[in-house]
């Protein structure tokens, strides 16, 4: 079960990564697409809450105490780049 969880968090921020180095480099703006990345990174980021309750469920104390630094380091990580990528896009294609 937490190789899918991971799996899927990992495949979302990558999406969202994806979609805003896109927008970075279309000759035209697409707003719906800035929402599609916002909301890939906010799945990606309950997805990654969702593993720490499953682990929680299931007693694995000790690898919540091991992931939990780590994840939310990541998270936050996912969250500035993803909100960095669209804002570049947006001041891009604002001119």
């Amino acid at each position: 079960m937490t190789a899918i969880y991971n799996l899927s968090a990992l495949g979302l921020g990558f999406i969202a990564w994806l979609i805003g180095f896109c927008l970075i480099f279309t000759k035209k703006h697409h707003p719906w697409l800035m929402l599609l990345s916002f909301a890939a990174m906010g799945s990606a980021m309950v997805i990654e809450y969702y593993e720490l309750r499953h682990r929680i469920e299931t007693g694995d104390l000790s690898a919540v105490m091991d992931i939990y630094p780590t994840m939310a380091w990541v998270t936050l990580v996912l969250l500035t780049v993803t909100v960095g990528l669209n804002a570049i896009a947006l001041l891009r294609h604002r001119n």
